[in-house]
Order: structure tokens, then sequence, then C-alpha cells
């Protein structure tokens, strides 16, 4: 038998598209909590959708070279999580 419980979840999101020289991205940013109180504020979500998403112009390739590699929070979670077995 599947059970629940009542609860709240408040969320705040942006989706920004952006273009250059004919290219376009987008990304996103979000923030959730139980409380409104625990929301980032609206501008942050717009700051970190609109850094996100102009990171992602004008992209350039890299030589072949070793590297130390540096994930973004959102995909490192997810590595650690199947990494962990989870």
């Amino acid at each position: 038998m599947l059970q629940g419980y009542c609860s709240t979840r408040h969320s705040l999101s942006s989706c920004v598209i952006a273009e250059e020289n004919g290219d376009m991205e987008r990304d996103y940013a979000y923030t959730i909590g139980r409380a409104m109180s625990d929301l980032q504020t609206p501008e942050w979500v717009g700051a970190d959708c609109a850094r996100r998403t102009l990171s992602r112009l004008s992209p350039r390739k890299l030589s072949t070279m070793k590297a130390p590699v540096i994930f973004a929070n959102e995909v490192a979670t997810g590595l650690l999580a199947i990494w962990w077995g989870r």
C-alpha cells in the first residue's frame, strides 16, 4: 500500500535563450524550498540563469591534453549518486 504525507513545496525557476552570431543556447536555474523564505531571490535565479546560459555561447575546441576536470554542481551530484549506487 502506498502512503504519503501532506507537505508544501515552493519553487521559482527561469529558462532563457541567448543568441550570438546566429547561434542560440539556452539554460535554466531554479530554487526549491519547503517554505517561501527558503527560496533564493528572483534576482539570484535570474543572474544564475543568465550566467549559465551565457557560458554556453561561443564554445571553443581544446587541443588534446591531460587536465583536471571540474564538474558543475548539478552534474557532480548525479555522478556521485551513480558512484555510490543510489
